[in-house]
Formats: structure tokens, C-alpha cells, sequence
């Protein structure tokens, strides 16, 4: 395919898929050097090079796709960049779509490596840096909840550190940066029980929840991850006013998703557990009612 690509030809030209067929199976691969047709200049010695090691006939000796791309990126650290951030991204939304069964098992190592080598080729000042920090803080979150490794849980928190910083007040994308620290503090305020990550995480939900209003899409989610750091809250403290707190907040995520939103099961979920909550404590039979109608709704 590169071959094609690079000559705008196909291989073995003039011969039909039969003949094709028993050429490959011969060891015969198309010609090297490349004919007329490609545009590589200096650099088609490279590509050369790399089309005739895959077409080792032992697959072993086949290079993978980060080798190539390393050699590739001496000279093309742009391209090979915006490539692998795709290809990190590609197998990222995989990941969450396998989730759901359990007969294939994406390499979650592999997700990180590339959005890695996309993170070094975008240095500080690459105006595309953000997006790097963003999907790798993202993955290491990712690796976190499935592995529960500290390392991955405190890489996380780094590389979304600096993506907040890269996105000052009145950056299109601080209220994503905001966000995803603030979840990555909530989950090791879980793991270690640290009263600053949790504060420090409400504060940048609260400043998330400010730049989504209420025609923002994605203020809903800002509402319920806040909502259930007030829980959290509540039960360190046992505060009236921090469970008073998370009931608003999941009553308003409910409000944003009416009848036939993809969503409004879940928020329905998350206000008839948090009306439980209240029963539990208060024993309002009000409150029992309440969480009945919402999770049978649900």
C-alpha cells in the first residue's frame, strides 16, 4: 500500500489477481528502486528501504508501526505527530466500545506509547501541545481505573497539570483541562483518603460548572461530578448542607435531560440514589417516595 501511495500505481502492474497471487507466493515483490512517478526527492531511499523490510517473508522481520515511524520522524515530526495522536485516539475509543465484552482485550500500553511519542514531537510552545497532554492524561486515567497503578494515577495528574496551565483564563479548552483534573484529584482523594485532593477538585469543578451554562452540552457533567464530590463530602462530615448540595445538583443535571435524552436514565439514577441517601439519614418518608419514582423511572 505504501508502495502505491508513494508511485501512484498499483503493484504488479499488468498482472491479473491470480498472477498476482503466485508472484507474492514466489517471494517476488514489486520493483526497487521506485519508478518514475513518486515525488519523495532525497528521501526515497527511506521509504525504499522501509517498504522492502515489510515485505520480509517472515513476518517476524517485519517492523512494527512505531518503528517506522520513528524512522520516519527525524524529517516529518509534524506528520508523524497529527498520525499518532489519531492512531493513540483510534485506539482509545476501541478500548471503551470492548469494555463492554470481554473476548478482546486492547493493549492499553501501546495507547500510552503512542500518544507519548505524539506528546515528545509537540514540545513546549507547539501550538498543538495541549491536545497531546489532554489524550495522554487521558489514557493514563483510563490505565488507572482498569490496573489501579499510583505511578499511572500521579502521571495523570502531572500531564493535566500542564494542560491546565496551557489554557489560562479564556482558553477554548480550559473547561476540559479543568474537568479532567479535577477527576484525576477525586480518584486519589478515593485512593488515599487526602481531604486537599478533594477541596482542591471541587474548585476546579466549580470553575468548570462557571464556563458551562446552561445551554453548554456538557454542563451536565460538570454537574454530576460535583455533585458527587459533595457525597463525598458528606460523608467525611456528615453535613446536612453538602448532601442539600448534591441533591440540587443532580435535581438540575435531571432538568437539562428530558423525556427521550440518551442521558436522563442516568441522572434519574444518580437523584433517586442521592434522595435514598437522604431517607437513610433523616428517615423522610418523602424522601423514600422520591427515590422510588426516580429509580423505577430509571
Amino acid at each position: 500500500m505504501l508502495q502505491e501511495v508513494i508511485v501512484r500505481r498499483r503493484p504488479f502492474e499488468g498482472r491479473n489477481e491470480i498472477q498476482t497471487i503466485a508472484a507474492i507466493s514466489l517471494g517476488l515483490c514489486p520493483s526497487i528502486p521506485f519508478e518514475h512517478g513518486s515525488d519523495l526527492g532525497p528521501d526515497q531511499s527511506l521509504y525504499e528501504d522501509i517498504c522492502s523490510c515489510c515485505w520480509a517473508r517472515d513476518p517476524d522481520h517485519r517492523p512494527d508501526m512505531y518503528s517506522i515511524l520513528v524512522r520516519v520522524s527525524k524529517d516529518h515530526s509534524s506528520l508523524v505527530s497529527n498520525y499518532i495522536s489519531q492512531m493513540g485516539l483510534r485506539t482509545a475509543s476501541i478500548g471503551l466500545a470492548e469494555q463492554l465484552g470481554s473476548e478482546r482485550r486492547v493493549d492499553r500500553n501501546q495507547d500510552i506509547q503512542w500518544l507519548a511519542v505524539a506528546l515528545d514531537l509537540r514540545p513546549p510552545g507547539h501550538p498543538d501541545r495541549v491536545r497531546s497532554l489532554h489524550n495522554l492524561g487521558s489514557a493514563f486515567a483510563r490505565r488507572y481505573r482498569q490496573a489501579r497503578s499510583k505511578e499511572d494515577l500521579e502521571r495523570s495528574i502531572e500531564v493535566c497539570t500542564e494542560a491546565l496551565y496551557l489554557c489560562p483564563s479564556g482558553h477554548a479548552d480550559r473547561a476540559f483541562s479543568l474537568h479532567e483534573l479535577a477527576v484525576a484529584l477525586r480518584d486519589r482523594y478515593i485512593k488515599s483518603g487526602s481531604h486537599s485532593d478533594l477541596e482542591r477538585s471541587m474548585e476546579l469543578h466549580m470553575e468548570a460548572l462557571d464556563l458551562r451554562p446552561s445551554n453548554h452540552p456538557d454542563r451536565a457533567y460538570s454537574l454530576y461530578e460535583l455533585a458527587v464530590a459533595f457525597k463525598d463530602l458528606f460523608i467525611k462530615s456528615g453535613s446536612h448542607a453538602d448532601l442539600e448540595r448534591c441533591i440540587e445538583l443532580h435535581t438540575e443535571a435531571l432538568d437539562l435531560r428530558p423525556p427521550g435524552h440518551r442521558d436522563r436514565a442516568y441522572s434519574l439514577n444518580n437523584l433517586g440514589v442521592a434522595h435514598g441517601d437522604r431517607y437513610n439519614r433523616y428517615k423522610s418518608s418523602d424522601d423514600l417516595e422520591r427515590s422510588v419514582e426516580l429509580l423505577t423511572e430509571a
